[in-house]
């Protein structure tokens, strides 16, 4: 749950979902990178700290837009 791991040139994020979700990448707070499916894979462009959101965009009202999973952070330095 969570991590801390150095800075590399290999270093990827690789997301997996049981259904087809919007996968959101964020560093520091910010979206840096979107992609949809079951599977994604990010390569982190700096030291901060990373952490992913997935979306079933499909939901009706209430939960339209809001996250269905966040992960823990992952402390990149």
């Amino acid at each position: 749950m969570g991590d801390d791991v150095s800075m590399g040139s290999s270093l990827r994020f690789q997301v997996r979902s049981p259904i087809p979700a919007r996968i959101s990448m964020l560093k520091n707070g910010n979206v840096i990178d979107q992609k949809s499916g079951t599977w994604a894979e990010f390569s982190p462009d700096g030291p901060g700290i990373y952490h992913v959101e997935l979306y079933l965009d499909s939901l009706p009202a209430p939960v339209t837009g809001q996250p269905w999973i966040i992960s823990n952070p992952i402390y990149v330095r």
